[in-house]
């Protein structure tokens, strides 16, 4: 016998859990585009440096967070793309571990709509979802500090 309160609840969880999911499978798709997309970088440097030529006269601006960069004119077209390889592994990288956190938060809802969120499996996945953040942050910034230093 439920009261309203849990009923409630259980359908909050039921809802957040739905939208998780989405979120966990374009999280999927973003990861796999970005490895295509580095791929396809790594076979083909000139055509990606044509693109950058005629997407705004190979000039590129990055504004990560708090740092904001121009890259310099002098740099050829071959540096820019490593520079947008290296964006692109952050951005895979990030989704990667965003989609390994949604994961957590699903089995989470699932022990909610089930009426038992205070499991021990929960608490397992707290600490899981504690240490992707973590992982994450740590990789970001790296990512960051390597995407922004302009190779000579």
């Amino acid at each position: 016998m439920e009261n309203e309160m849990q009923r409630k609840v259980k359908n909050g969880a039921k809802t957040l859990r739905i939208l998780s999911q989405i979120t966990f499978w374009v999280a999927i798709a973003a990861t796999a585009v970005t490895i295509i997309l580095g791929i396809l970088m790594k076979l083909f440097p000139e055509t990606f440096a044509g693109l950058l030529v005629a997407s705004g006269g190979g000039s590129l601006s990055i504004n990560m967070g708090i740092l904001r960069y121009h890259v310099p004119a002098d740099l050829s077209y071959r540096e820019v793309v490593r520079i947008h390889e290296m964006m692109g592994f952050v951005i895979g990288v990030s989704c990667a571990l965003g989609a390994l956190f949604l994961r957590q938060l699903i089995g989470i809802l699932r022990e909610v709509e089930s009426g038992r969120p205070f499991s021990p499996s929960n608490a397992k996945r707290l600490g899981s979802m504690g240490v992707i953040v973590i992982v994450s942050s740590i990789v970001y910034r790296i990512g960051q500090a390597a995407a922004l230093s302009t190779p000579t």
